[in-house]
């Protein structure tokens, strides 16, 4: 099998909507650009929105891990380079490898996506379009499997927050890279000027509709930072994440 096929290139530029107050690239935007990414190499191997859409079925992204070697600073220009890279049980494996030049890595990315009817929201466990993922053997730019996640911390610090209208995207949920965001948030100036994270792990585990009612909680243990959001209405957990520093 051709695999040069499988891998997507696509030059970005970040501009200052990208940057945070240290004018360095937002972890969100990193992941915007990689979904970008994802989503239009997807249109052209055929199982993107508008081919799965038509069918009622959709991608939904189940787990990420993040390892950031280099944040670059505004002006700049990023490469990504994406592919499918596998198949884990139910979940279908994308990597992806983010650079400055050639020679200067800035982020590895691992995700991992679940093929879900839009209608019912139930997983599609067998689904054909995309079975030429089990058939590849693509290299790893994180060789270990995305972890499902645990919050087990008594002592944690809460944030609470209502998803509103510039939170959420075209299917009225609060929109992936919002997660970050929030996660970021719950942080002041002073820890984020003297610490960037050198790994995220993140569980998105629940829709969450605009107007939701959230509480963000985090707790440290060492060098790692856990974070829960959950549900204050009805104590759903919504998405659970790992911060390295």
């Amino acid at each position: 099998m051709k695999l040069e096929k499988y891998i997507y290139r696509e030059d970005f530029s970040f501009s200052t909507r990208d940057a945070d107050f240290m004018k360095k690239i937002r972890i969100s935007s990193l992941i915007n650009f990689f979904i970008q990414a994802a989503w239009k190499h997807a249109e052209e191997l055929g199982v993107g929105y508008s081919h799965l859409s038509e069918i009622g079925v959709g991608w939904i992204l189940s787990r990420l891990n993040i390892k950031i070697h280099h944040l670059p600073s505004w002006p700049g220009d990023i490469n990504i380079s994406t592919w499918p890279k596998g198949v884990d049980r139910i979940l279908y494996i994308r990597d992806a490898e983010i650079h400055s030049s050639p020679d200067i890595k800035l982020a590895s990315i691992s995700s991992a996506w679940l093929v879900i009817d839009m209608e019912t929201k139930r997983l599609k466990r067998s689904f054909p379009e995309v079975e030429f993922f089990t058939k590849l053997e693509m290299h790893d730019a994180i060789q270990e499997s995305i972890p499902a996640l645990k919050f087990v911390m008594k002592e944690c610090i809460s944030t609470p927050y209502r998803v509103s209208a510039n939170d959420i995207d075209m299917n009225m949920h609060l929109t992936t890279i919002r997660y970050f965001d929030l996660m970021f948030d719950t942080y002041d100036l002073e820890f984020l000027t003297a610490n960037t994270p050198k790994e995220i792990v993140v569980n998105f585990m629940k829709e969450v509709p605009f107007g939701t009612e959230l509480v963000m909680s985090r707790a440290v243990e060492g060098n790692t930072h856990f974070f829960e959001l959950c549900n204050s209405t009805s104590s759903d957990v919504c998405f659970r994440a790992e911060v390295k520093y």
